[in-house]
């Protein structure tokens, strides 16, 4: 087995197209379209066919500093929300080769039934929703106005709605977004600055770019992330609550499910409580599903995993 250390998404491609290596770590929807297009040998988990990949445990979400103003009002990030485009997002951005969500769980088997029980909850709280009057309603709500240029000012200020998000992971994406709040008045760009990452994790970045890596079968783990003992203050690593947030009925559900089987049909009660404060608050904006889209090289060996036979030969952690 020989490793050859992973720089460039481009550089793999072309070792790849060339018969160099058998397999890379994952790509953008673009360039690993192009590898289908020049290599006839590489294949992925979905074949030659869009989405290029399968769906992974890291749904990515617009997370807010829920800490800081003017994102401590549910009123402001719901304004956002409506300004999003998630179907933008792949269409352009991944080229068809992806699908949205409105929640933050993988599209696993385990979790649909779940996810099916709260739909009504979905269309009352539709984070999927473009909407541009009700945002706007809701920032004139929240003590904002527009200012010479057409951007949201409170005091004179405008809010930083900066988004952090780290490129390549997130290069196709995150400036579709930047121009779609900045449609609705929001004074927004995609910036990368060298500790974008930090920047993510301590709080400087008012929104920024993530996937969660929790529930795959029931909806717990992903619920535990949210519980107030896990919110943190600005300046120190985040840990699983990103968006820094807290509700102390909400923690308490969680409390309450983590006594419950998972097959306890208490647990769909609780869960449609839960997501009600969570979706009324929404500390996050649900973008897409995450894809593992990993080219591998029929040149020399079969049997690279599909949806026929399906395992994990994802090189890189927590996999």
């Amino acid at each position: 087995i020989i490793h050859i250390p992973h720089t460039d998404d481009t550089q793999a491609a072309e070792l790849i197209i060339n018969n160099e290596i058998d397999e890379s770590l994952d790509m953008r929807p673009r360039l690993i379209e192009t590898v289908m297009i020049r290599a006839p040998h590489v294949t992925t988990f979905s074949g030659r066919e869009k989405p290029y990949g399968y769906t992974d445990w890291w749904p990515i979400s617009m997370y807010f500093n829920t800490l800081e103003e003017p994102y401590t009002d549910p009123r402001v990030r719901w304004a956002m929300a409506y300004a999003v485009d998630q179907e933008q997002l792949v269409e352009v951005g991944w080229i068809g080769a992806g699908s949205s969500t409105s929640h933050f769980y993988p599209a696993y088997p385990g979790l649909v039934a779940y996810i099916d029980s709260i739909g009504d909850i979905l269309e009352e709280y539709n984070p999927l929703e473009v909407n541009l009057e009700k945002s706007a309603d809701l920032m004139i709500e929240a003590g904002f106005e527009k200012d010479s240029e057409g951007f949201w000012v409170k005091d004179g200020v405008r809010p930083d709605a900066d988004i952090w998000a780290g490129v390549p992971l997130f290069g196709d994406i995150a400036p579709i977004t930047a121009e779609q709040l900045r449609k609705a008045g929001f004074d927004a760009n995609h910036v990368t600055p060298p500790d974008v990452w930090d920047g993510k994790n301590d709080g400087r970045a008012m929104l920024h770019f993530f996937g969660h890596g929790g529930s795959v079968k029931d909806p717990f783990t992903t619920m535990d992330m949210y519980h107030i003992r896990n919110q943190k203050p600005t300046g120190e690593a985040c840990g699983n609550n990103r968006p820094r947030w807290g509700n102390e009925t909400y923690s308490e559900i969680v409390d309450d499910l983590s006594v419950l089987s998972p097959d306890d049909p208490a647990t769909f009660d609780l869960f449609r409580e839960a997501m009600t404060i969570w979706y009324k608050e929404l500390p996050e904006v649900p973008l897409i599903q995450w894809h593992h889209r990993t080219p591998w090289n029929t040149t020399y060996w079969t049997g690279w995993p599909s949806p026929e036979n399906p395992y994990n030969t994802s090189c890189w952690h927590l996999t």
